[in-house]
C-alpha cells in the first residue's frame, strides 16, 4: 500500500515527476501499465520524453479534438493528449475499443485532475480507473 501526494493510502503507484526520472522509467516498464500524467502541458511533455524509450512500440499520439489516425494493434502505446476534453461518446469508444486490445498500453495526459470530472459525472469512472494505474503528477 502506497501513500499518494495528499497523504491518502492508495494501491496505485503515485509519482511526482520532479527529480525522479529513474522511478518514472521503471514504473512504465514491462508489464507496461496504463498511466495518467497530470500537469501543465510543457511539464507533461518533458515527463513523457523520459518515458518514451520505455514505452511499447509503436507509439501513437492522439490529441483530443483531432481524428485518430490509427489505434495501436495488439500491442503498442496510445498517448492521449488533453484526455480531460474527451466527450461522453469518445470516452465510451475508448473504453469499448480497449477491450480487445488488452496488450496495448495507454498513457493519458491531462492538464487538470480528472477525478473532479468523475465526481461530477462528466467522466466515466470505469475509464478513469483503467487509465489511472500509475498516476504521475508532472
Amino acid at each position: 500500500m502506497a501513500v499518494d501526494m495528499e497523504g491518502e493510502k492508495t494501491d496505485r503507484v503515485v509519482l511526482d515527476s520532479d527529480g525522479c526520472s529513474r522511478e518514472l522509467a521503471i514504473a512504465c516498464s514491462p508489464p507496461y501499465p496504463n498511466a495518467l500524467i497530470v500537469g501543465p502541458p510543457n511539464t507533461a511533455r518533458r515527463t513523457l520524453a523520459i518515458l518514451l524509450p520505455r514505452l511499447k512500440l509503436p507509439v501513437v499520439h492522439w490529441h483530443v479534438g483531432s481524428n485518430i489516425k490509427r489505434f495501436p494493434p495488439d500491442s503498442g502505446t496510445l498517448v492521449i493528449w488533453n484526455v480531460e476534453r474527451l466527450n461522453a461518446a469518445h470516452q465510451r469508444w475508448l473504453l469499448d475499443a480497449r477491450q480487445p486490445y488488452s496488450a496495448a498500453q495507454i498513457i493519458a495526459v491531462a492538464a487538470t485532475d480528472l477525478f473532479e470530472r468523475v465526481e461530477c459525472g462528466e467522466f466515466l469512472d470505469t475509464l478513469y480507473y483503467r487509465l489511472n494505474v500509475v498516476l504521475i503528477r508532472a
